[in-house]
């Protein structure tokens, strides 16, 4: 399926989640002018910019999330013009885990919602954050709140785009919601999120149980 024409840069951080396994995320942004002649150089500086707002406003403020096996490592801005892929960079840092002490399953997630000024499932963007040690309340299965990291991954958001409008040279700039069914790029301008505990089950595909029990019958 066809990405839109115009600039874009995919922003994917990401990290160890357990047992040798990972996680990832990434939101996707645009800017003017078009057909800027970004560089590898660029590139390169911009995803390490972007990995130091995910380390300093949100994974390192929010850190009772997560356990200290959940990490983050990298990020990887990748480059795209016409609907075609140009070229990628990483970063890297020493991996920053979390401090929470109630460890959950590793494909417990917390949803955010990108969301733009249009309507329909197309429009509406998902990024799937590791919440490996944030334990819902027993009686109902919810967690309790999430409000003030939300505010931090809208400052993730903010500072982004500014590190892009100063690394690429542009005007102006956001964070979009791509869709490769009508291959448009649709300005994000609100998020949201719940406390009801999600799954993002790829992130348990490379872990394997270490004790199996059976029985006979009778």
């Amino acid at each position: 399926m066809p990405l839109p024409v115009v600039d874009l840069v995919k922003v994917s951080w990401g990290g160890a989640v357990a047992s040798g396994e990972r996680w990832s995320f990434g939101v996707w942004w645009t800017w003017n002018p078009v057909a800027l002649n970004i560089t590898g150089a660029q590139l390169a500086t911009f995803a390490g910019h972007a990995l130091a707002n995910m380390q300093t406003s949100f994974w390192g403020v929010d850190t009772t999330q997560n356990t200290s096996a959940t990490t983050l490592t990298d990020c990887t801005a990748t480059f795209y013009r016409g609907g075609v892929l140009q070229f990628s960079a990483t970063a890297t840092q020493t991996a920053s885990g979390g401090t929470g002490t109630a460890p959950q399953p590793v494909y417990v997630a917390r949803v955010i919602t990108l969301l733009t000024a249009r309507a329909g499932r197309k429009y509406r963007g998902r990024v799937y954050v590791p919440s490996t040690s944030l334990a819902p309340v027993a009686a109902t299965g919810l967690w309790a709140s999430y409000i003030t990291p939300l505010g931090h991954f809208k400052t993730v958001l903010l500072n982004t785009t500014s590190s892009l409008l100063t690394d690429f040279g542009a005007t102006t700039a956001g964070p979009v919601v791509v869709s490769q069914v009508s291959a448009e790029a649709t300005p994000v301008i609100a998020l949201r999120t719940d406390n009801k505990p999600d799954t993002q089950r790829g992130r348990e595909r490379g872990i394997s149980a270490t004790i199996t029990d059976n029985v006979t019958i009778p």
